[in-house]
């Protein structure tokens, strides 16, 4: 990935993704890329997911299976 990505975790069923604060085209591609990706193969654990101007915010399913996403 060409962008820095900081990690946060909201309680223990939200994790979101953030990358820098730049307007780029490139930049929505990769958050578009990453989402599709993360709904193709965790689409089973996942309630919802969406992106906004910088940030790929997931809601996970069963808090159990938390661990699951990050393998």
């Amino acid at each position: 990935m060409k962008y820095p990505i900081k990690i946060l975790y909201l309680g223990s069923d939200t994790i979101e993704l953030h990358w820098p604060e730049t307007i780029a085209e490139d930049l929505l591609m990769e958050m578009i890329t990453l989402k599709n990706l993360i709904q193709k193969k965790w689409h089973i654990i996942i309630s919802s997911i969406y992106h906004s101007y910088q940030i790929l915010s997931i809601r996970l399913k069963h808090v159990a299976n938390s661990t699951v996403f990050m393998a």
